[in-house]
């Protein structure tokens, strides 16, 4: 999903909470609410703003989310924001270093390279 999943994250107490009530909970219909199905997909990190990136981290768990440029409508200094904000968004190193390469490396079964 790009963008964070635009205003998902910001919803996603309410859409999950609407989904327990309204949803069906039926044996056929979903065992989960939409919630945990969204945490199933992928985000890309497209946005400059950290609170924004903390709250898609919250909604959907850092795991779900891969770095995100929109290059090449982006370039320069603008370019450099889509990494950097990341690492100013104060997540744990763990958490910045899976945005920014490790998740897409697990996700695609790429090999860590070392420099």
């Amino acid at each position: 999903m790009p963008h964070l999943g635009g205003t998902l994250p910001f919803l996603f107490a309410r859409i999950d909470s609407s989904w327990n009530i309204q949803g069906d909970t039926s044996a056929a219909g979903p065992r989960a609410g939409l919630g945990a199905q969204l945490r199933h997909l992928w985000y890309d990190t497209v946005n400059s703003f950290p609170d924004s990136l903390r709250c898609a981290c919250t909604a959907y768990g850092t795991d779900r989310l891969l770095l995100g440029t929109d290059f090449p409508y982006l370039y320069g200094d603008r370019l450099r924001r889509c990494v950097t904000y990341v690492e100013d968004a104060g997540l744990s190193a763990n958490e910045t270093a899976a945005i920014l390469g490790g998740t897409a490396q697990t996700l695609l079964g790429l090999q860590e390279v070392r420099a």
